[in-house]
């Protein structure tokens, strides 16, 4: 196995706690409209939603009809699939999907938090590697998740989906994330969450990985699994002293 020379990160549920926050605040947000409209039900808007959003994926992959807007603006997708929920209970209000795109946005920034060791492992990972981060999702979207974080201390390299134009698992970030910091893509570990576009994707690209996941998994999956961030820069210590 090739030395590491560097490490990056994928963001959401690898650094913080992405999924839950989102849930909690679209939640919310068919709440607050069920309580000025009690015609309707947050549950229904919630299941409605989850339908829609389904729905919009193939959309906003390559070769989509929303895929250039989507790169771009999160603002515009997250809009479009509120719009077509109200639709779902005869309600024609681009304002309001809006106003509903907007609250959704600012409840997940505002409940987004780094893991509770976060902030130890990448001081103490920054002051031995190069850092940077590879993350899926709009060019907006993602920067604000990173300043909304204060993690971009860290991070002097940074590689987005809606920015570059293409993202996990396609192998040509993970080699640009490569490029960036002058070593060779077996040379770079990667750190994520998510199997098909983290895990198997860095490793098509020749990568090493370390999958964070508390799930019961194929260990071979991965050069290395682990339940916590501190396990896995106790393992890059146990790699590298041994080099």
């Amino acid at each position: 196995m090739a030395p590491i020379r560097a490490v990056f990160f994928d963001l959401d549920d690898t650094l913080c706690n992405y999924m839950e926050v989102a849930r909690e605040s679209r939640k919310e947000v068919f709440r607050n409209l069920a309580a000025e409209r009690p015609e309707l039900s947050a549950d229904a808007l919630y299941r409605a939603w989850k339908e829609e959003f389904k729905q919009m994926l193939p959309e906003v992959r390559p070769g989509g009809a929303w895929r250039s807007k989507y790169l771009v603006s999160g603002a515009t997708t997250r809009t479009e699939v509120m719009r077509r929920v109200l639709a779902r209970f005869g309600i024609e209000d681009q304002r309001l999907a809006a106003r509903m795109s907007d609250e959704y946005n600012a409840g997940r920034l505002a409940r987004l938090r780094l893991f509770p060791d976060a902030e130890e492992v990448l001081d103490k990972l920054s002051k031995r590697f190069p850092l940077g981060l590879i993350t899926n999702g709009p060019a907006d979207s993602q920067r604000e998740e990173i300043a909304a974080l204060g993690i971009r201390k860290w991070f002097p390299n940074i590689f987005i989906e809606g920015e570059f134009g293409v993202g996990k698992p396609d192998p040509a970030i993970f080699h640009a994330a490569a490029g960036s910091v002058r070593v060779r893509p077996e040379e770079l570990l990667f750190v994520g969450n998510a199997l098909e576009h983290d895990i198997r994707g860095a490793r098509r690209a020749g990568l090493q990985t370390c999958w964070l996941t508390s799930e019961e998994v194929d260990p071979d999956e991965a050069d290395y699994v682990a339940d916590s961030l501190t396990e896995i820069a106790a393992w890059i210590d146990e790699r590298t002293h041994a080099e």
